[in-house]
């Protein structure tokens, strides 16, 4: 079993000696090769009967596996001067697989025959987006399609946003036991909620947000709505970056199609004093916070113009913090990348476990796998001079390193992380060539893979040989 394993887990709990163990080894299995499904992955038809009765176990849920990954996370968190909670909601689809029961409804229409259920996690990351691990996280499925017209008069507590509430809760509650980190929950669109402004505690000085706005906000300054503020404030600095090419959603919901270009923004800040909208209840009270505008400037077509509009509770009074405040929300990217390991890497979408209850059972497993595999991608590019063995077994590094280099001799000291991550890479089918820059998520999991393989295959061979005649 894998050291790492063995840490992440040592506080797990599950009422039972042998169901810890037992959960220690699914997770040992599945790291090695989380594409596969549950009999390819661990060792033997005895291993893959007891995990499905693991699995159905009523003494084991998804709280208690993630509550030891969680406290391990906090205490690489407490390591950390600044930490990025990113929060975000993904749907985990199960519709092709119509013998799942006890799933929910996905699609916000009754036209959409979609079902499965929902994660809402928080994941705890650098500055320089280096995945720490998971921090809080929030399962549900969906048992109804809800009215859409009674949305505003709906209790905060009976919607789906109250989840964004309630990561920023757990990070009011994580700065309280963690003082000398500075915390700041970061989430998309969805969460411009005004509920989750008035959560904010002055008092609980080391608990920030940042939350990219989703709508034009009235202020306590007559007439004049937080946009029209930020456009009449001077411009602070400019930002030039490359947009990559993909899809992006402008606010007529429709997906558009986006090429490579470089965009070149105006950056403008000023504090604003966000009042209620008269459906809010009346004990919601006025609350000041900073917003952040970077507007694309000639844009050639304006449906295609790069605009943010960030509110945040940290003091915005010079260039450099608007720049800080902007470079903080472009991490929110690792969550996004987090879900694809998830889902592509980890093949969660493709597991079968009958019900609900074993799904996010499973779900939580793959959870730490993910974390696992991101972290070790993005520690290698901001620790990339450090030997590799920090990381990886003798049996990993020597294995990959005879596989690529077959005519070489081993080196009396373990290569960089640096060079391991980029030779897994190569196992991924990453070229290296001068223009390819940093192998992405996809090349390093499809390598690790192989490595594991390879280093099973070495360890075995250097076992027997030292064993044979």
């Amino acid at each position: 079993m894998e050291d790492w394993v063995i840490n992440e887990l040592k506080d797990i709990e599950l009422g039972d000696k042998r169901l810890n163990i037992r959960c220690r080894n699914i997770l040992n299995g599945l790291s090695v090769s989380p594409e596969k499904s549950i009999p390819g992955a661990l060792e033997s038809w005895r291993e893959t009967k007891a995990a499905y009765r693991f699995f159905s176990n009523n003494k084991v849920d998804e709280v208690k596996i993630l509550e030891p990954h969680i406290n391990a996370t906090k205490e690489r968190m407490s390591k950390e001067s600044v930490v990025l909670l990113l929060q975000d909601t993904t749907d985990i689809d199960y519709s092709k697989y119509q013998s799942l029961t006890d799933m929910g409804f996905l699609g916000e229409k009754k036209i959409e025959h979609r079902h499965g259920f929902f994660l809402h996690p928080t994941i705890a990351v650098t500055p320089d987006k280096v995945n720490l691990g998971v921090a809080h996280s929030i399962t549900w499925k969906r048992e109804q399609i809800k009215n859409q017209g009674l949305r505003k008069v709906t209790p905060i507590e009976e919607k789906e946003s109250y989840n964004w509430l309630l990561s920023y809760r757990e990070t009011k509650e994580i700065a309280r036991q963690i003082p000398n980190t500075q915390f700041i929950n970061i989430g998309d669109r969805e969460c411009d909620i005004y509920e989750f402004f008035h959560e904010y505690d002055s008092k609980i000085g080391n608990a920030n947000f940042i939350v990219r706005s989703g709508r034009d906000r009235c202020t306590s300054s007559k007439g004049l709505k937080v946009w029209e503020q930020l456009r009449r404030a001077p411009v602070i600095a400019n930002i030039k970056f490359k947009l990559p090419r993909g899809w992006h959603t402008p606010r007529s919901k429709a997906k558009v199609k986006r090429e490579v270009r470089t965009v070149v923004q105006d950056v403008r800040s000023v504090e604003v004093e966000l009042t209620p909208s008269s459906y809010h209840p009346s004990s919601l009270s006025d609350v000041r916070v900073y917003a952040v505008m970077a507007s694309e400037i000639n844009a050639e077509n304006l449906k295609d113009k790069v605009e943010w509009v960030l509110f945040t509770t940290i003091p915005v009074t010079t260039a450099e913090d608007a720049l800080k405040i902007i470079q903080y929300y472009i991490c929110r990217w690792q969550i996004e990348l987090y879900f694809k390991i998830l889902k592509s890497g980890c093949n969660i979408e493709s597991r079968q476990l009958e019900n609900y209850g074993r799904l996010k059972t499973l779900l939580a497993i793959f959870m730490i796998v993910a974390w696992r595999i991101q972290y070790i991608t993005m520690f290698g590019r901001t620790n990339p001079d450090q030997p590799c063995d920090v990381i990886f077994s003798n049996a990993e590094w020597q294995s990959v390193y005879v596989i690529l280099n077959k005519d070489k001799v081993l080196p009396a000291h373990p290569p960089t992380i640096y060079q391991m991550i980029r030779m897994i890479a190569q196992l991924g089918g990453f070229l290296g060539r001068k223009n390819d820059g940093e192998p992405g998520i996809k090349t390093i999991w499809t390598g690790w893979q192989k490595m594991k393989d390879y280093a099973l295959a070495w360890e075995v061979f250097n076992t027997h040989k030292n064993t044979c005649g």
